[in-house]
Parts: structure tokens; sequence; C-alpha cells
């Protein structure tokens, strides 16, 4: 008996969620920006990426990769805001990030290699991260921002993922070979 699947619009929806609650939970190391916590920020989303959009073996290879974006985000929203403009430097670090998230995708998925791709994500993490620039006092409005960040750029990651799987699947089996024997 074929299972039966799930609406599209279900599982987007879980997903936004599922990487929401992981930004929520895993920004409660944000109190403290000091090294070793920042460094802790990207590990529960790297491992929700790893089970729930790649899961390949690939993943462990982008597991660590994914876990250091942040860091590297975080430190050119803070050079952008040394650079004087405090305003623009929450983005400018969330485009960063979406750019890195995907770059660090690249091992699990080859076809993620794509200009449409990277540019994506760096929009997509501009436009996450817009929820920052008024968070800059409160805790609690910084952990809400980095929630909404991680639920959108980890859903534009399996949206993708997903949508490449489909394209894969609609090819003949004779194109995906890697030795024709004609």
């Amino acid at each position: 008996m074929k299972p039966k699947s799930v609406p599209a619009a279900v599982r987007y929806i879980g997903v936004t969620i599922l990487f929401a609650g992981c930004g929520a939970c895993s920004a409660k190391y944000l109190g403290g920006l000091r090294l070793p916590p920042a460094l802790l920020l990207g590990i529960p989303f790297a491992c929700v990426c790893a089970v729930v959009v790649f899961r390949r073996w690939r993943a462990l290879i982008a597991l660590p990769l994914i876990a250091a974006v942040y860091p590297v985000a975080l430190a050119a929203s803070g050079l952008a805001s040394i650079g004087g403009h405090p305003d623009l430097s929450p983005c400018l670090g969330g485009a960063i990030g979406g750019f890195l998230l995907i770059l660090c995708a690249v091992p699990c998925r080859d076809d993620l290699f794509a200009r449409k791709f990277f540019l994506g994500g760096a929009v997509v993490g501009f436009v996450g991260s817009v929820a920052f620039n008024g968070a800059s006092d409160v805790l609690y409005q910084q952990k809400a921002a980095f929630a909404i960040w991680q639920a959108a750029v980890g859903t534009y990651l399996y949206a993708i993922v997903q949508g490449l799987g489909r394209e894969a699947s609609k090819k003949k089996s004779v194109d995906l070979t890697i030795l024709r024997l004609d």
C-alpha cells in the first residue's frame, strides 16, 4: 500500500515552524556574543538541515560549514556597523549568511552551485534579517529576529532542494547515468 502524500503547503508550514523553533531554541546563546556561544548558534540549524533537508551522508561534510556561517555573518555585520552603517549592518550580515548557507550546502547537492540559488539565498537572508533592525535593545526581540531569519533561509533551502529533487525525478534515467552503454 502506497503511503499518502502530505500536501506541499502543510510540509512547508511544518518546515518553517521547525526552523523557527530551532532558531528560537539556539537563540538562548544570543545573550553573550562572545566567541564560544556564537559558534554554538549554528549547530542546531546545521543538524536540522542535515536531517530534514539533505538526508544524505554528505551532509556530515556540510554540518560544520553550516554551523560556522553565523559567526562569519556576525563578524560581517559588526564590520559594517563599524564602517558607519548601523541600520544596514544586520541586513548585510543576513545576506552574507544566506549566501554562505547555499555555498555550504553545495557538498550535499552539487546542483545548488548556481548563481540563481546564491542570489536567492542572499536576498532571503537580507529580507529575513530586516527584523534585526528594530531589535537592538531588547534580548527577546533579538531572539525572535534570529528565529525569523533561520525560518526564512531554512525554508528557502528546503524549497530549492525539494524543487531540484522533483526536476531530477522528471528526467529520464538515461540522462542521469554516468556511463552509457550504447
